[in-house]
Formats: C-alpha cells, sequence, structure tokens
C-alpha cells in the first residue's frame, strides 16, 4: 500500500507542478515535510533528497544554459515548479521506486525510457520547450538518465549503507 501511494502522490504532483507550475508547487514541501516527519531514518532520508535535488536541479540547468530545455518565461533560472518536482521524484527512491534496488541494468533501463518521456510528457503540456529537435532531446535525455537513476540509488545506499532495509521510508 504504501508503494502505490507513493506513486500516486509522485504523480499527483508531477502533474500539478507541470500543468499549474509554482501555484501549486509548495504542497511537495509539504508532502516533503510529512514524508521526513514519517520517515525513521529522517538524517539519512534527508540527505538523499538533498543530494537527488541538489544534482537534478544542477543537470537540468546545464541543459537550459545548453538551451536544449527551454522554460517558457523563464530565461535565466530553473522554475520553482522544477526544483520542486526534483524533490518529489527523490521521494520515490524509497517509495515505489524501491523495486529496483540493486538491479542496476533495470535501473540504467527505465531512466533512459522513463526520464525523457516525462520531458516529453511536460513538452505536451506546453511546461518546457525543447531547443533542439526532438529526434536528438529524447536520446540525450535517455543517456544521462541511464546514468542519473544508477547514481542516485548508488547515492541512496551510501547514506543508508547495510541498514537500508530496515531502515525503509515507510510513508509516501
Amino acid at each position: 500500500m504504501r508503494l502505490v501511494l507513493n506513486s500516486c502522490l509522485f504523480n499527483l504532483c508531477w502533474f500539478a507542478c507541470v500543468y499549474w507550475g509554482n501555484g501549486v508547487a509548495c504542497l511537495v514541501l509539504a508532502w516533503a515535510c510529512m514524508h521526513l516527519w514519517l520517515s525513521p531514518a529522517a538524517k539519512a532520508e534527508a540527505a538523499l533528497l538533498f543530494g537527488v535535488t541538489c544534482t537534478g536541479v544542477l543537470v537540468d540547468s546545464l541543459w537550459m544554459l545548453g538551451s536544449v530545455l527551454v522554460f517558457p518565461g523563464q530565461p535565466t533560472l530553473l522554475p520553482f515548479w522544477l526544483v520542486m518536482l526534483w524533490l518529489a521524484f527523490a521521494m520515490t527512491l524509497n517509495g515505489y521506486l524501491s523495486l529496483l534496488k540493486g538491479k542496476v541494468l533495470l535501473q540504467s533501463l527505465s531512466g533512459a525510457v522513463a526520464g525523457p518521456l516525462s520531458y516529453w510528457a511536460g513538452q505536451q503540456l506546453g511546461a518546457v520547450e525543447f531547443g533542439l529537435p526532438l529526434s536528438w532531446v529524447l536520446p540525450l535525455l535517455g543517456l544521462v538518465w541511464a546514468l542519473l537513476l544508477p547514481a542516485f540509488f548508488w547515492l541512496n545506499q551510501r547514506l543508508y549503507g547495510d541498514k537500508h532495509e530496515q531502515n525503509a521510508v515507510r510513508a509516501g
């Protein structure tokens, strides 16, 4: 049930942030507070959320600086809703994405497919534009996500260590 709740919350946050933007992005902060409050390993989980969010913001900022991703009305900084989207994504690593733990090849394949699809869906909803042809952007995003997702799971393992299964986050 925990995994289903985590998946539903993430997808709700994704859609709300992409569709309505900054106006609803604060809902992710409320979820993060609840998530950490219910976590039996709040310190490790907070470090994971911080590390994944910062990495995601850095990667998307580089995409933006290279004009691969273009956010309407945001000439220099990533929109706040995208930062919150990275935070929401980070909360899935010990949630529904925990099914990928220890499966590096599956992590890479999942990242290579789901990462670009998420950006493409955002583009279809008008939240982002691509500065290069779609035939270039999707493979580039796929390559980066094929590396990012396993790296996030590696960070997760480093932060939690061998006690990770005992300290799995029990809440969305």
